[in-house]
C-alpha cells in the first residue's frame, strides 16, 4: 500500500467521508464529550477495531497504526463514533477480493484446498488491491494457472530425466523419496537450501536420494565458472566436498579460489583444470540448465520432491512433512505389492 492511499484512508476514515456512505448510521452515531475525546489511548484502540476488520497482518492494518500514530485523540474518537459506516466501506471495498476468489475457485472446482488457501490469502489483501486484482483479472487469472500448473506433479518421463545421467547425488537410487535440487553457487538462499539437504542427509540416509543440478542465473558472474568447477570434481568424486567449499566462500568464487579450493580437498589438480575447461564439462551444465527451462525452473533454489514443486526449501520443517508423506506412501505401495506375490511387486 503507498503512502497516497495510506493517508487518504485515514482522511476517508476520519473526515466524515465514510459517514457519507451511511446517513442513518452517522445521524445516531453519539458525538464522545471533550474528556472522552482527549483521551490518548483512543487512537490505540481505534486502530484495534480498524485491524480487527482488516486482517491484523495486512498492509492496511500497518497503514492505519501508522497513521493513528499522529492523529489528534480528538480525530481518532471521531473515528470510532463512526466505525459502523467505516466497516461498511471497507466490506464494500472488500468484495472485490470476494469476487476474484469465487471467480478463480470456479476455475479450479475440483480443487477445494487450493481454494480455502486461496481464500485465506486474498483476506490479507489491502482494498486497493483488491480493485486492483479485480481490474486486471484476467492478467490475475492466466499467472494463477500458470503458477497452479508449475505445482502439478511432472509427467513420469520428466521426472526419470531429472535423475538421469551421471549427476552429482547421494542415496539409492530406489529411494521412495527423491529429491531434485536446482542451484546456483552465488545464490545465497541457494547456500541456505545446501543447509536443509545436509539436515536431510543427516537425518535420512539412505533413506532418501538427492540430485543435484546447476542452473547458474546469468546476472551471478560467478555461478557458471563455479558450475563448471563443481561438475570437474565431480569427475574426482568430490562433487559434495567442493560443494560446501563454494557455499561457504560465496562471496571468493573466482578462478584461483576455485583453484585453492580443489587443491585444499587433494584434488589431482591437472585432470582437475583440464576438466574444468573442456567442452563436455560445460555441456553437462549447459544440459542441466536446459532441463530447468524445459520445466520452467524461475528462478533458485528450485526443488523437486517425487516430482512435485517444492513451495519452500528452505523450510527444513515443512520438507520433512513433505519427506515423511512420501516415506509413509512408498511403504504402503511396497506392502500392498508384497501382499499381491512377487509378480506385482515386480
Amino acid at each position: 500500500m503507498n503512502s497516497y492511499y495510506s493517508v487518504c484512508l485515514a482522511l476517508l476514515l476520519l473526515s466524515g467521508c465514510a459517514t457519507a456512505a451511511s446517513d442513518t448510521n452517522a445521524a445516531q452515531a453519539e458525538e464522545p464529550t471533550v474528556a472522552e475525546a482527549s483521551d490518548p489511548q483512543l487512537c490505540a484502540e481505534f486502530a484495534t477495531s480498524m485491524c480487527a476488520s482488516l486482517e491484523a497482518d495486512s498492509d492496511a492494518c500497518g497503514a492505519v497504526q501508522r497513521v493513528s500514530r499522529w492523529l489528534a485523540p480528538e480525530a481518532c474518537a471521531a473515528g470510532l463514533a463512526h466505525m459502523d459506516a467505516t466497516l461498511e466501506r471497507i466490506a464494500a471495498l472488500r468484495q472485490d477480493c470476494t469476487t476474484v476468489g469465487e471467480r478463480l475457485c470456479a476455475k479450479i472446482e475440483q480443487r477445494e484446498d487450493i481454494c480455502t488457501l486461496l481464500k485465506e490469502d486474498l483476506k490479507a489483501v489491502s482494498p486497493e488491491q483488491c480493485s486492483k486484482l479485480l481490474a486486471e483479472y484476467p492478467e490475475v487469472e492466466a499467472a494463477f494457472m500458470e503458477r497452479l500448473k508449475s505445482e502439478e506433479p511432472l509427467d513420469e518421463s520428466i521426472q526419470a530425466e531429472l535423475v538421469a545421467g551421471d549427476v552429482p547425488a547421494f542415496g539409492p537410487e530406489d529411494a521412495a523419496v527423491t529429491i531434485v535440487l536446482f542451484s546456483d553457487f552465488q545464490c545465497p538462499y541457494c547456500a541456505m537450501a545446501a543447509e536443509t539437504i545436509e539436515q536431510i542427509r543427516a537425518n535420512y540416509g539412505e533413506r532418501v536420494r538427492v540430485v543435484f543440478r546447476h542452473f547458474p542465473l546469468p546476472f551471478h558472474t560467478d555461478a557458471l565458472p563455479a558450475a563448471q568447477a563443481a561438475h570437474a570434481a565431480h569427475a574426482q568424486g568430490m562433487f559434495w566436498a567442493f560443494h560446501d567449499q563454494l557455499f561457504a566462500h560465496q562471496n571468493a568464487l573466482g578462478a584461483e579460489a576455485l583453484s585453492g579450493y580443489a587443491k585444499q580437498l587433494g584434488l589431482k589438480m591437472k585432470a582437475f583444470e583440464k576438466a574444468r575447461a573442456a567442452k563436455a564439462t560445460k555441456d553437462a551444465v549447459a544440459a542441466d540448465m536446459a532441463l530447468a527451462q524445459k520445466v520452467q525452473v524461475r528462478g533458485t533454489p528450485t526443488m523437486y520432491l517425487n516430482g512435485v514443486l517444492v513451495r519452500n526449501p528452505l523450510d527444513y520443517d515443512a520438507v520433512t512433512q513433505l519427506i515423511e508423506a512420501g516415506l509413509q506412501e512408498g511403504a504402503a505401495e511396497a506392502g500392498a505389492a508384497e501382499a499381491q506375490g512377487p509378480e506385482a511387486a515386480e
